[in-house]
């Protein structure tokens, strides 16, 4: 299961290492609604693990997100268009060396606004 001493006696999982709360990191959790697939979300990294962690989801919102690039660092939208919303994904990391880290995070899906102001599907909807 990956625990470690955290200091002063405590062990845990996600704590505090060195002033740093221990866990997976996601650069940027938000992307355009219906973007095209392998579009760039963000990039997922672990702090307070040792050696190089591998990324994968164990929920990805019916594939509206992937992981892809070197040991699926980088988070993507996947292969189902999402409209606008947010949802709840959650990435578990592995080192293969018995750390392993799981963590949910909320992802955004925003709506297209030209410069106008008004939501894309609006617009469309008062041009008919």
């Amino acid at each position: 299961m990956g625990f470690g001493k955290l200091g002063a006696g405590a062990f845990g999982r996600g704590g505090v290492v060195g002033g740093k709360s221990a866990g997976i990191r996601l650069s940027g959790s938000s992307f355009t609604a219906n973007a095209a697939q392998n579009t760039a979300i963000g990039t997922l990294s672990v702090v307070g693990g040792t050696g190089t962690y591998t990324f994968t989801l164990t929920d990805s919102h019916s594939s509206a997100v992937q992981v892809a690039g070197t040991n699926g660092v980088n988070l993507q939208v996947g292969s189902a268009a999402s409209s606008a919303g947010s949802f709840n994904i959650t990435v578990h990391a592995s080192n293969g060396a018995g750390s392993t880290f799981d963590r949910t995070f909320l992802i955004t899906a925003t709506s297209v606004v030209p410069s106008g102001g008004a939501p894309f599907g609006l617009l469309m909807a008062i041009l008919q």
